[in-house]
């Protein structure tokens, strides 16, 4: 199964994007990341893809890998500790603490990194640090990241929305560079309302 998903993230790799041209996926596996990677997200014109895969011995067995263990009804990944990698176009990209999420059109992708929100323009990659990201960080669950009781997603016109302090919401848009309050929480402390 590892080995689909290698073959996948390779079907996704760039070669040769940059300026207006749109860009065309190589079809030589291993291009991107470093081996047998699971694509967790990409834009739709393959100039960036997040990858979780194992690149150190971490368990020192003297090698790098994951295995699966079918028992029961499910099963269990074992193996080296997966880190999560940002790659730009091709290569084996950066490490990141977290994905959070992407604009509709792939063009906006933004990421934990350094305990940060960071905001990526892909036409540019320009990087833009956002806000402090609330810790600890689990994996994003169905479009938001979801932080305690605090949380992140991206809407659809792109803009970053998050809670801060459990005590509002707040809204990074990226065509302004602009980080303002959407939201308050309401007076008795409940959740925010809907943005």
């Amino acid at each position: 199964m590892l080995r689909a998903l290698a073959l996948l993230a390779g079907l996704v790799a760039l070669t040769g994007c940059g300026g207006a041209a749109p860009c065309r996926p190589s079809m030589a596996p291993g291009a991107i990341g470093g081996g047998d990677g699971a694509p967790i997200a990409a834009s739709y014109d393959y100039r960036w893809v997040v990858l979780r895969e194992a690149r150190a011995d971490t368990d020192g067995d003297g090698r790098v890998a994951l295995e699966w263990y079918e028992h029961g009804h499910g099963g269990e990944l074992a193996g080296d500790q997966l880190g999560t990698y940002l790659v730009r176009e091709s290569g084996l990209g950066r490490q990141i603490e977290r994905y959070v999420g992407s604009s509709r059109d792939g063009r906006f992708v933004y990421f934990v990194d350094e305990g940060r929100f960071v905001g990526l323009d892909a036409s540019t990659w320009r990087e833009t640090p956002i806000a402090p990201a609330p810790a600890p960080l689990p994996w994003p669950v169905h479009g938001a990241l979801w932080i305690g009781e605090d949380a992140a997603a991206v809407r659809e016109d792109g803009r970053l929305v998050f809670t801060s302090d459990r005590a509002r919401v707040e809204s990074w848009d990226p065509a302004t560079g602009r980080l303002g309050r959407t939201r308050s929480t309401a007076p008795s402390g409940g959740p925010a309302s809907a943005v």
